[in-house]
């Protein structure tokens, strides 16, 4: 017997199963999946721009679950509670943070879950994970305009800081500008402008004459510039002997400072004394001359003393005059006064020797 289904039926069979493939569907889309149990947590944020639910969540780049439901806190309506579940269960430390990052350039915001490092078995040991249904510390990630403006902010300080300083200066410059002292500075400057064309002008005049120089005069110049190049390399080769001589300048210069040492050792004051007294004798001693005193004043001062020397001066150089002339008169006079002395004396005693040779001459004369 076969059983009839109506055409209502059928329908709503249809129906049924087409509601049925959408819902499984909507959620595969979603990335949920009915048939398997949900690992769920939480994270709060203070903000979650352009967050949304089916976003992934991400460790290391690997999806690992996906964004269930964002909505308010019920006791903190200024923070916002995100749901989100794993596919599998993850051992997940205590301590590890759920940061909204950027997934693309398009702006599309996840979920990145970072784990704390665990360095050693010791530590692995130690660490201690969370269960199903906890909450983890959420992080906001900066958008595009809050790094921008984090960038911008310390220029826009120094640029504040420069407009005033800027405005600082200009009140300075303008102040200084409106002063007398600046006029008088410009009526320096003007000066010295004057004076600088006066000394161009000047310049183009003596341009104008050396133009006028013929090349004989070109010559002496070239000339002259020559012995001054040769006398630069005379020096230049002589300079072993202008060291030796300021050398020998330096040691003099040594000599002079010790001898000045030496004199400035000197007893300079005993001397000098010892000279007055010197010059104190001296000066008795002439007015003893002056008032008549000695032989030397009665000499200086007796006109006759004088003359008598004078006169027995000539006389003797008359009588040795005299005795160059005629010393026969001289020597006979003598000669006759020693022969009669000698007939007057006793003889000598007579020894049977012969007189020598210069008595017989003595006697014969």
């Amino acid at each position: 017997m076969s059983i009839k289904i109506s055409n209502e039926t059928k329908v709503g069979a249809l129906t049924l199963a087409a509601i049925i493939t959408l819902v499984l569907g909507y959620n595969y889309l979603k990335g949920k999946n009915l048939f398997r149990q949900q690992i769920v947590y939480y994270a709060v944020y203070e903000r979650v721009d352009g967050l949304l639910p089916a976003n992934p969540v991400l460790v290391n780049g690997l999806q690992i679950g996906i964004v269930d439901k964002i909505y308010l806190k019920e006791d903190d309506p200024a923070k916002v509670v995100v749901r989100f579940s794993l596919k599998e269960i993850i051992d997940i430390p205590k301590g590890s943070t759920l940061q909204i990052v950027s997934s693309s350039l398009l702006g599309d915001k996840a979920l990145e879950l970072k784990m704390p490092q665990v360095q050693t078995a010791e530590d692995l040991a130690k660490v201690v994970y969370v269960t199903p249904g906890d909450t983890l510390e959420g992080l906001r990630e900066q958008g595009i305009t809050e790094m921008a403006l984090k960038e911008i902010e310390p220029i826009k300080t120094k640029a504040e800081h420069l407009l005033q300083t800027l405005d600082s200066t200009m009140a300075a410059v303008n102040k200084i500008i409106r002063s007398d002292k600046m006029d008088k500075i410009m009526n320096e400057v003007a000066q010295s402008i004057t004076a600088v064309k006066n000394s161009l002008t000047d310049v183009q005049i003596l341009l104008a004459n050396m133009s006028e120089f013929s090349e004989n005069d070109l010559g002496k110049v070239s000339n002259i510039l020559q012995n001054v190049e040769d006398l630069s390399k005379t020096i230049s080769s002589n300079s072993s002997k202008i060291n030796n001589i300021v050398a020998n300048a330096e040691t003099l210069t040594g000599n002079l400072n010790t001898l000045s040492g030496n004199l400035s050792k000197t007893d300079i004051a005993a001397t000098m004394q010892k000279a007055n007294a010197t010059l104190d004798e001296l000066s008795q001693i002439t007015a003893k001359i002056k008032s008549g005193e000695g032989s030397v004043a009665m000499l200086l001062n007796n006109p006759s003393l004088y003359k008598n020397l004078e006169q027995s001066s000539l006389d003797l150089d008359r009588l040795l005059v005299d005795l160059r002339q005629n010393p026969k008169n001289y020597l006979g006079f003598s000669l006759i006064t020693i022969n009669r002395q000698k007939k007057n004396a006793a003889p000598p005693p007579t020894t049977g020797q012969e007189p020598k040779e210069q008595d017989k001459k003595s006697e014969k004369f």
